[in-house]
């Protein structure tokens, strides 16, 4: 198996652009400053001038060459330079806390202790066994329930999450286009 060549990047591609044209334009200017053809002929003359003002042109124009790549390589290290400053894409929105209720209920003195969120049942097992790659968010609100919380991984990829009682948890990604791209379901083990 032959090695992976590791990706450049542009920044590093302008830079290696920008060493090959100096390394083209020293001989150019070398050539330039030679010293003008022993002879007396006005032809050997205007050729020198000729070909003197052909170097001069190549010259001029690797001079623009270069400075436009000075500036793209400018242009790309503040847009590495932003991008690197961003926080990460994969960073999930945290969920919103619940409004608190004006007026609190007062607690029930003989109420069992249940846990928060929803229910592992039979039929919970059997939704996340109906998921399918396509649904849209309203037809998986409709299998599962609304979410527990939801993040985005990337710009338009939502991530709902879904939290069972005990170690309990899945989630459920959608594409850009808003349809189910891939899900983890909550381990129905002997736990439920």
């Amino acid at each position: 198996m032959e090695p992976r060549a590791t990706p450049r990047s542009p920044v590093s591609r302008l830079r290696g652009a920008l060493a090959c044209a100096a390394l083209i334009l020293l001989p150019a200017l070398a050539c330039a400053a030679a010293p003008a053809p022993a002879g007396s002929g006005n032809q050997a003359v205007l050729q020198h001038q000729i070909e003197t003002l052909q170097r001069t042109t190549q010259r001029l124009d690797l001079q623009r060459q270069i400075e436009v790549l000075r500036r793209t390589v400018q242009q790309l290290e503040r847009r590495v330079h932003a991008l690197e400053t961003r926080p990460a894409p994969g960073a999930a929105v945290p969920a919103r806390p619940a409004a608190p209720a004006e007026h609190p209920a007062a607690p029930a003195a003989a109420a069992p202790a249940q846990p928060a969120g929803p229910r592992l049942t039979a039929q919970t097992k059997a939704n996340w066994g109906a998921l399918k790659h396509g649904m849209s968010a309203d037809q998986v609100r409709a299998l599962l329930g609304p979410p527990t919380s939801e993040g985005e991984i990337n710009p338009g990829q939502r991530l709902w999450y879904y939290t069972y009682p005990g170690p309990r948890s899945g989630s459920v990604m959608f594409s850009r286009d808003g349809v189910v791209s891939s899900w983890q379901q909550p381990p129905f083990g002997w736990l439920w």
